[in-house]
């Protein structure tokens, strides 16, 4: 039989919708999901959909890490809905410096996916030359030694 919808899979999360997990972890692949998935949800999904052939709704499915959550003061569920409505990075440009952790590459992927967008250093060193009341805001994103 076939399914009414073909889902697809990805290793980029920019192109994914849903994020299938069993826990919460930081890694660059979840923190840019929160900010661009719909769904962060169980294995617990795929098994159901496949079980019954079809995309079944995923509003039971949303990943729910009790101890992390707790641990990291944040819900996963009302975090994702936050995310729809509005960016985390939404209207930012940020400088990243070259020692930051996660890297520069990876910390562009989280940004990017948060709304926000990265500035060179060129960027960076004309805004600062100009006056603090007509220059638009970005922000510089270093590591603690530097």
């Amino acid at each position: 039989a076939e399914w009414p919808l073909r889902p697809g899979l990805t290793t980029d999360v920019r192109e994914a919708t849903h994020l299938i997990t069993c826990k919460i972890v930081r890694t660059v692949k979840f923190l840019s999901a929160m900010s661009q998935c719909s769904y962060i949800l169980t294995a617990s999904w795929i098994e159901q959909s496949c079980n019954r052939k079809m995309l079944i709704d995923e509003s039971s499915f949303i990943l729910e890490d009790k101890e992390n959550e707790q641990a990291l003061g944040f819900c996963v569920r009302d975090s994702l809905t936050k995310a729809r409505l509005n960016k985390v990075f939404k209207d930012c440009e940020l400088f990243l410096t070259p020692h930051i952790q996660p890297g520069p590459r990876d910390m562009k992927t989280i940004i990017e996916c948060g709304g926000g967008s990265v500035i060179t250093e060129d960027q960076a060193l004309g805004r600062v030359q100009v006056p603090a009341e007509r220059r638009k805001p970005f922000y510089v994103v270093r590591d603690r030694l530097n």
